[in-house]
């Protein structure tokens, strides 16, 4: 097992982990719980799909768990926006078109390169130490687009509220913020322009950066002095 592929099984463990845990704590009455245990769940699930290619399992599986990393990672993004719409308490809603947007950017990503990944994905090549996808150049194109109007959305978001809270969620959500925003450099660096230019070496960092995300917040989550009124 190469060292990428032990770096993946760990984060997806442990993401696998903090999601059990706060799903143990329930989530029907607790939105901030939901959110993050969706967050945490669609990081395990982006991390496994990226280790499927290094198995040596066939061809189509692994064309398939390519064409899959897409919408997994833009759902987690999504989740991420709405857990942090609601952190540490929902102060306002967001806005209809807002609302279509981020449904229609969930409802593309998975029609397209779920149902039609033979085309999202036209080409693998398999060499014996890495796996390079050749993803359709216009839908990958339009996916980065759209992954990274997220990305922007949510670091607004996160600005936003860090703006309009006071106390001790104010230091949270500082914290919060830098994390997402060093997160959201290294996963797009790494996932998204060096897969553009057909560079898999560092894939990995995009989970770990994630879990850098995902500890912070469950740490918060967690934390004794927050009492949150989702």
């Amino acid at each position: 097992m190469n060292t990428q592929n032990i770096w993946l099984l760990i984060a997806a463990a442990v993401n696998l982990l903090m999601c059990l845990i706060i799903l143990s704590r329930g989530v029907k009455n607790s939105k901030i719980n939901l959110y993050f245990s969706l967050v945490a769940f669609f990081t395990f699930l982006w991390t496994c799909v990226l280790i499927i290619p290094n198995l040596g399992v066939s061809y189509e599986l692994i064309r398939f768990s390519e064409a899959l990393s897409c919408p997994t990672g833009l759902l987690i993004i999504v989740c991420l926006y709405m857990f942090i719409l609601n952190f540490p308490y929902k102060s306002f809603d967001i806005s209809k078109r807002t609302k279509i947007f981020l449904a229609s950017s969930v409802l593309w990503t998975i029609v397209f390169y779920l149902f039609f990944y033979q085309f999202s994905v036209p080409n693998i090549e398999i060499a014996p130490d890495h796996v390079i996808a050749s993803f359709e150049w216009y839908s990958y194109t339009l996916f980065t687009l759209n992954f990274l109007i997220l990305v922007f959305m949510s670091i607004v978001l996160l600005v936003k509220k860090y703006r309009t809270t006071d106390g001790i969620y104010k230091s949270q959500l500082k914290f919060i913020l830098a994390a997402v925003i060093i997160g959201a450099l290294v996963s797009s660096y790494a996932n998204l322009l060096l897969v553009y230019a057909y560079d898999v070496r560092y894939t990995h960092l995009g989970p770990l950066s994630t879990l850098l995300i995902n500890f912070v917040v469950f740490y918060f989550i967690f934390s004794p002095k927050e009492k949150t009124n989702a």
